[in-house]
């Protein structure tokens, strides 16, 4: 399993700021503005470092977005490690998003109440508009 060393948080913190960290292809092309998300993609916590990787991309950010469109999967004996290494971001003042869910991983990640200090954003399916725009309207 992965533990999450609380030495680890503050060696990684103390690095320089990674501007953008891709693991994996991203399943879209970043929108423009969005050159601040971190991408993730394929299965969580196949590579050693994926969690180091998130604590210097946060470094110096005060809100970061998480992009989870091309995840396939997050095993459950990462969750806990993924969960804690959110919750320790937050309680450093940091805002996370973490977008592009599919509707099983949310799901996931609420069981572990990673929703009490992370927004989590599902994504929507095709075709559908989101609630209150004028094309829902018409």
């Amino acid at each position: 399993g992965q533990h999450l060393d609380v030495s680890l948080f503050n060696a990684a913190l103390m690095l320089q700021e990674v501007q953008t960290i891709a693991v994996g292809p991203p399943a879209q092309p970043p929108a423009a503005g969005h050159a601040a998300a971190l991408f993730l993609a394929g299965t969580l916590g196949e590579r050693p470092d994926e969690l180091a990787d998130l604590v210097r991309f946060a470094h110096a950010r005060k809100t970061l977005c998480i992009d989870m469109a091309g995840v396939r999967h997050i095993p459950y004996l990462f969750l806990p490690a993924f969960e804690a290494a959110l919750r320790n971001l937050a309680a450093l003042g940091k805002r996370i998003i973490v977008a592009n869910l599919s509707e099983i991983h949310a799901t996931l990640l609420e069981s572990v109440d990673a929703h009490r200090h992370t927004v989590l954003m599902r994504r929507r399916p095709a075709g559908v508009e989101p609630a209150g725009s004028l094309a829902a309207a018409a």
